[in-house]
């Protein structure tokens, strides 16, 4: 809309950044973002991208923010079949005030759908009380393959429904990694699934604040955060050595990690959304 029949007196027709519908699209690799929310927009909620198709690489949707400006985005959709990769999804927060239903930082719904070699990380599900059904990741259809979701977290100190990554019932996690995912009582929560033989070759620190591997699961990894990643506390997330060619190859995997790296260097592929360079030996002759 113009400045001069917008109906905000400071030239911003804040309806127009509401209740969006953006669908069947093509949009070709040349494109700087499918989806940007602007610099100058203070308001955007309602939002849908559905059944669109990126021809290419490029960014999928890119949130600009300001530090001189309130903005306010929310319930933003990227919907349809298909593979969601090499994405890095980091410090989303969800404020419901006393409303307890769920939140996640990603959520999946179609049974195609996957999340792959991507890092989603600091999400905050803000309440004041009650149990949540949240999570950094939400497979509720679909699977998630070698990613990273690192401190995630819920301030509500009750209830057990939060987890780092949740599985709902017929979805699958491999090769994942959940660490210092916690809720407001400090309680590590990886995982939760009801159905643990569908999270294969997975790493994690506790899962409901307990260390031991759940009987089902198959070739977990227990560790801590600092000993998963090269630098945890600098924020290097790349894989320490109980990581390392401990996921399982699979077809189709993706060339290249979350930072542009071969994505299998040694025998195995990595837990993880990024590769360790330094698994293959070399043999000095002298």
């Amino acid at each position: 809309d113009s400045f001069a029949t917008c109906k905000n007196s400071d030239g911003i027709d804040i309806e127009s950044s509401r209740n969006v519908l953006v669908e069947d699209c093509l949009f070709k690799s040349v494109c700087h973002t499918c989806l940007t929310l602007g610099s100058e927009c203070t308001a955007v909620t309602n939002v849908v991208m559905r059944n669109c198709r990126l021809d290419g690489p490029s960014n999928l949707v890119n949130v600009k923010m300001r530090y001189d400006t309130p903005q306010h985005y929310a319930n933003v959709l990227v919907e349809g079949p298909g593979l969601v990769t090499h994405c890095t999804i980091l410090d989303g927060m969800f404020d419901t005030g006393g409303n307890t239903k769920g939140s996640c930082s990603v959520y999946l719904n179609h049974a195609s759908a996957r999340l792959e070699n991507s890092l989603v990380g600091g999400y905050r599900d803000q309440i004041s009380a009650g149990t949540r059904r949240a999570a950094g990741v939400t497979v509720n259809k679909g699977r998630i393959v070698n990613c990273t979701v690192v401190n995630c977290y819920t301030t509500a100190e009750t209830g057990s429904a939060f987890a780092g990554i949740r599985l709902e019932s017929g979805c699958f996690a491999s090769n994942c990694l959940s660490v210092a995912n916690r809720d407001g009582s400090g309680v590590y929560r990886a995982f939760l699934s009801s159905e643990v033989s569908r999270t294969q070759n997975c790493a994690f620190d506790a899962i409901g604040g307990e260390v031991t591997i759940p009987e089902g699961m198959p070739n977990a990894v227990v560790g801590t955060a600092e000993s998963f990643f090269n630098d945890y506390a600098n924020g290097d997330y790349t894989p320490a050595g109980p990581l390392v060619n401990k996921g399982a190859n699979y077809e189709g995997m993706a060339s290249v990690d979350l930072a542009g790296n071969p994505r299998k260097v040694g025998s195995k592929i990595d837990i993880g959304c990024y590769e360790s360079q330094s698994s293959a030996f070399t043999v000095l002759i002298r």
